[in-house]
């Protein structure tokens, strides 16, 4: 794939992740807005969240890792080799082994759903703990569909096709919002489990036809003792340690937050999903896109290849998220009071949630380079260091957690989940740096930093000359968006000004420049 393909494809991405992230930002409304912060019985959020972790878990670890870790260097292999018959049998052998295992455990989840949720959520009362129980049992449908499209996705990703990626995150917010449309109002969360499956399976389905395109077979193969499998779960067996220490943490969070005051969980799920706008948008998009590269550099053993498109992807990441993650500190109250308050969304939960996304951004520069750095390492077909380094800060997220929680509530859960991802990437970049010089230059670093404070205080300005003074969503929504494109601008002047690289490339793209 050529830069021009690469960058189109980012683009992509990118965009198709900002209108899924727009679906987002209205489902959250909805739910807010439905439900509120402390609702109870069948319209508690909190139940809801509680029940979305074990299907996640099972989805982290069963399919998002085998297929970032190790099935796509593999399959990619053969693609080079032109060996497609063998690809589609190893993708077979891998998508029918799958299978058999998620059933195995998806049995036992639904069997024993309610012990499960009584560990999980200790704070919640019996009533609680039995809806939890029951809506994790619809869920399990969701990471079967998945699972599917996710082996669709690998291969797809590994012809560096990326269209039907892009939709899919979009057609399950559709799902999730007909949900809560079609059945919030009478029946509550139940309502809102019933979208997700129905997003998930929106989700799968779009892959189908791409992948058949491409020219996919079905083989009924099912053998552990294929060279390439036995490879893939030498590779995995570390990954999915590695995610299981992630979903720790948000199992840790849910089991400190289901005893904290009622509404906890869910103010720190509406917050980490609004920190997840730049995260998803820029890093998961540009991660994506990047990792196809350094897959094939790596393969092609083109080390000095590997470097450069490393050096760039980081660079341009830190270079779109920072300004972002200024003007979001900057305007978050304004944010949460357009997107959440309203309804049965009170004032004071608001406020709560707004604290709370104030501290998850301390982080949000590290998460946003930990899929990249990760990903590196994957190419290099190492997962063992990332292992090691991802229990390290899962320990620090979980005892912070519980010692910054006791006197700080959820805002101690947000901040605990900060240092954590710090953490996390020190070290990845620390080990790095012995193979990959120079990957984050510091007069870039300072150029970047000094054009986003440079935004920042013209925001601040702007913020105390024209007071957010209205309640119209409309005028909210024009207030916000005028800021946000003062801000944008300045930013991309100021760092044109210091003559930034990544500055003259984003304003070609925009048709700014010659």
């Amino acid at each position: 794939m050529s830069k021009k393909s690469l960058f189109s494809a980012s683009i992509l991405l990118a965009l198709s992740s900002l209108l899924s992230r727009g679906l987002g930002v209205y489902r959250d409304h909805l739910f807010a807005t439905m439900f509120g912060a402390d609702g109870v019985g069948t319209y508690s959020l909190d139940t809801y969240y509680a029940a979305f972790r074990i299907p996640d878990l099972l989805y982290s670890i069963l399919i998002m890792g085998t297929i970032s870790v190790a099935f796509m260097p593999i399959f990619s292999e053969y693609l080079a080799k032109k060996n497609y018959e063998e690809g589609w049998k190893f993708t077979s052998n891998v998508l029918n082994i799958l299978m058999l295992v998620f059933f195995v455990i998806a049995a036992g989840v639904f069997v024993f759903a309610k012990p499960l949720m009584s560990l999980f959520v200790h704070g919640f009362s019996a009533e609680q703990i039995e809806q939890t129980a029951q809506l994790v049992r619809i869920m399990l449908l969701s990471p079967l569909f998945f699972a599917i499209a996710a082996i669709a996705i690998g291969v797809e990703n590994s012809f560096q096709k990326f269209t039907a990626q892009a939709l899919a995150p979009v057609l399950y917010n559709v799902g999730i919002i007909l949900g809560a449309l079609l059945w919030g109002v009478n029946h509550g969360v139940y309502g809102l489990v019933w979208g997700v499956v129905l997003g998930a399976f929106m989700y799968m389905l779009i892959q189908i036809p791409g992948i058949i395109k491409l020219g996919f077979k079905w083989f009924p193969i099912f053998s552990l003792k294929r060279a390439d499998t036995k490879e893939m779960f030498t590779l995995v067996i570390p990954r999915i340690i590695s995610l299981s220490a992630m979903q720790v943490n948000l199992l840790v969070d849910t089991f400190i937050a289901s005893a904290l005051v009622v509404g906890s969980l869910t103010v720190l799920n509406l917050a980490q999903n609004l920190q997840s706008l730049p995260f998803g948008i820029i890093s998961i998009s540009v991660a994506i896109t990047s990792f196809s590269l350094f897959t094939k550099f790596a393969a092609e053993k083109d080390w000095e290849q590997f470097g450069f498109e490393l050096k760039k992807t980081v660079r341009i990441t830190l270079y779109l998220l920072l300004p972002a993650i200024f003007g979001m500190y900057l305007l978050r109250e304004e944010i949460i009071q357009l997107v959440l308050e309203g309804g049965n969304f009170e004032k004071n939960a608001a406020m709560l949630t707004a604290s709370t996304l104030s501290f998850l951004l301390i982080g949000l520069i590290a998460q946003g380079l930990i899929p990249i750095l990760v990903r590196v390492f994957f190419a290099l077909k190492n997962t063992k260091l990332p292992l090691m380094i991802s229990l390290i800060a899962m320990l620090t997220n979980i005892g912070f957690s519980f010692y910054l929680s006791g006197f700080m509530g959820v805002n101690g859960l947000a901040l605990a989940n900060a240092i954590g991802m710090w953490v996390n990437i020190s070290l990845l970049y620390l080990f790095l740096r012995k193979r990959f010089k120079n990957v984050i230059p510091l007069n870039f670093l300072f150029k970047v930093f000094l054009s986003a404070a440079v935004m920042g205080v013209v925001i601040m300005f702007f913020k105390k000359q024209f007071p957010y003074l209205t309640t119209n969503v409309f005028t909210e929504f024009i207030y916000l968006l005028t800021l946000t494109a003062v801000g944008f601008f300045v930013y991309l002047g100021v760092s044109r000004l210091l003559a930034l690289e990544e500055s003259k490339v984003l304003m070609k793209r925009l048709k700014l420049s010659k």
